[in-house]
C-alpha cells in the first residue's frame, strides 16, 4: 500500500523525533568536543534536529548512514558556531577601535569599553533567528536569497529579521550617541 504524501511527511517527522530521542546525548557529547559550553552544545543539537523536523526531514530519513549524517551535521554546526564567535570578536574589536578613534579626547578608555560593551550586548541580545540572520547578512555578507535558502525560510522573513535587528541596534547606537555627547559636554564643563 502506497502512503499519501501527508502520511509520508508525518512518518518522516516521527522518525526524526525518534532519532532525536535516541541520539541526543551522544551528539551533545560529540559537540562538546568542539565547544566547551554544554548549553550551547544542546542548542546546536536541537537546532540540527529542528531543521530536519521543520524543513529537511527527507534528507535524514533517506540517508544510508544516519549516524554519520547526524554527526556531520552537528560537526558543521559547531564549526559554524566557532567561526561566528571569531567573527563576532573581530567585529567587536572594530567597533571598539572606531569608538576610541571618534572621540579620543573627550571619552576615556573606561567609557569606550563600557559603550562598546553596551553595543555588544545589543547585538548579543538579538533573539536567535534574528541574530543568525543578521550575522549572515551583515558579517558574512550573504544575500537575503542565500540566507533564505540556507535556513529554509522566505526572503520576506529574512528581510523582516534584518529590519528588526537594525532597529534594535540603531536604538542602542542612538543611546550611545547621547552618552558620548553628554560625556563630551561634561568634559568641557569640567575643564
Amino acid at each position: 500500500m502506497k502512503l499519501s504524501r501527508e502520511e509520508q511527511r508525518m512518518r518522516g517527522k516521527q522518525e526524526v523525533l525518534e532519532l532525536y530521542i535516541k541520539n541526543q546525548s551522544r551528539l551533545c557529547a560529540y559537540a562538546h568536543s568542539f565547544i566547551k559550553d554544554y548549553d550551547t552544545c544542546k542548542d546546536i543539537v536541537q537546532d540540527v534536529f529542528l531543521n530536519f523536523y521543520e524543513n529537511d526531514f527527507n534528507h535524514i530519513v533517506k540517508a544510508i548512514n544516519k549516524d554519520g549524517y547526524l554527526f556531520s551535521c552537528v560537526r558543521n554546526r559547531c564549526l559554524d558556531y566557532l567561526k561566528g564567535q571569531s567573527v563576532r570578536d573581530r567585529y567587536m574589536e572594530k567597533i571598539v577601535k572606531e569608538l576610541s578613534r571618534v572621540e579620543e579626547d573627550a571619552v576615556s578608555e573606561y567609557e569606550v569599553k563600557e559603550l562598546s560593551g553596551l553595543l555588544e550586548k545589543a547585538v548579543n541580545s538579538l533573539c536567535n533567528p534574528t541574530y543568525t540572520i543578521f550575522y549572515k547578512s551583515r558579517i558574512e555578507g550573504k544575500k537575503n536569497s542565500e540566507i533564505a535558502e540556507e535556513m529554509g525560510i522566505s526572503i520576506k522573513t529574512v528581510e523582516a529579521h534584518i529590519t528588526k535587528a537594525v532597529k534594535q541596534i540603531k536604538l542602542v547606537i542612538k543611546n550611545l550617541a547621547i552618552i558620548l555627547l553628554l560625556a563630551t559636554c561634561l568634559g568641557r564643563i569640567m575643564l
